[in-house]
């Protein structure tokens, strides 16, 4: 049986991935590649979440005044030029203490306790990672509604998949 298809603004989805109705939860999302950050976005948007998007965390902090201050999540590299993500987030809970963060990083375990980003209690993706991984990871982390910081995971959240990030 051939599958069928829902129009949603002039792009065709099959219908397993069409854009879910979620509430507009606002996502600062920071990340210096272009395609990770671009890719992310797009998927996202198409779960119903409003993401503001920086490619670098001067920029974040500029959007995050831009959109009146109130973020619900902030996911972001751990390591960009300039300022790391774990800075970015320090600055940020300073200005809103109730924003939930999430890092994603590339790097090792080890290089992640040298920047201070285990201590923070934050939930954390692995990258490499799937399209699905980071969409289960934020809706766990945006779902906790008990505490402003989310747990850790120690656990690498990859998963074989043509569509890695």
């Amino acid at each position: 049986m051939p599958e069928q298809f829902e129009d949603n603004s002039n792009i065709l989805f099959p219908r397993a991935m069409a854009p879910k109705r979620a509430p507009k939860q606002a996502i600062l999302l920071v990340e210096d590649e272009e395609y990770v950050r671009e890719v992310a976005r797009e998927i996202l948007e198409l779960e119903g979440y409003h993401v503001i998007e920086a490619s670098h965390p001067h920029e974040a902090l500029e959007r995050y005044e831009q959109h009146g201050g109130k973020i619900d999540l902030l996911v972001t590299d751990v390591v960009m030029p300039g300022m790391d993500g774990h800075d970015l987030a320090e600055r940020l809970t300073q200005k809103q203490p109730s924003i939930k963060l999430m890092f994603m990083s590339g790097y090792t375990e080890n290089a992640l306790l040298k920047r201070g980003i285990r201590d923070m209690n934050a939930a954390y993706l692995q990258k490499p990672f799937t399209l699905q991984a980071l969409l289960e990871k934020v809706r766990e982390v945006i779902a906790d509604a008990n505490s402003t910081w989310i747990a850790g995971s120690d656990e690498a959240l990859t998963e074989p998949s043509d569509a890695a990030l």
